[in-house]
């Protein structure tokens, strides 16, 4: 399950759109938070909550930590950086980052790497 290029459907509102874009544009702050967005959006918190909830197949926190790996995959096949790095670098401690993608993808960021190596991810 991933969302990179979600703009929602012909029916998802404007003000979802506009929520999904922000993550896009912020998943790499730690502090990302759902006062965030829904003051972005100029909403309150719980009425951006019940829309998305009303509109999306996944919790939002799933939503931006699956954006947060596949970003992070990304930057492990094109990067030389340090995992640490890259965790950070998608908003994450290195240790929550570690399990978050072994529980997603089955194997460590490091394994990852290594059973990729001389892949290109084009993944933007």
């Amino acid at each position: 399950m991933f969302y990179n290029n979600f703009t929602g459907g012909t029916d998802c509102p404007q003000k979802l759109k506009r929520g999904i874009y922000y993550i896009q544009k912020n998943y790499e702050r730690s502090d990302l938070s759902l006062e965030d967005i829904s003051s972005f959006l100029g909403m309150r918190r719980e009425s951006f909550c019940r829309l998305w909830k009303e509109y999306m197949d996944v919790r939002i926190t799933d939503f931006i930590n699956s954006l947060r790996i596949e970003k992070a995959k990304n930057l492990l096949l094109n990067d030389c950086s340090y995992i640490s790095q890259v965790a950070y670098r998608v908003g994450l401690t290195p240790k929550y980052f570690s399990t978050l993608f072994r529980k997603r993808e089955g194997c460590t960021p490091r394994e990852y790497r290594e059973g990729n190596s001389g892949k290109v991810n084009i993944l933007e």
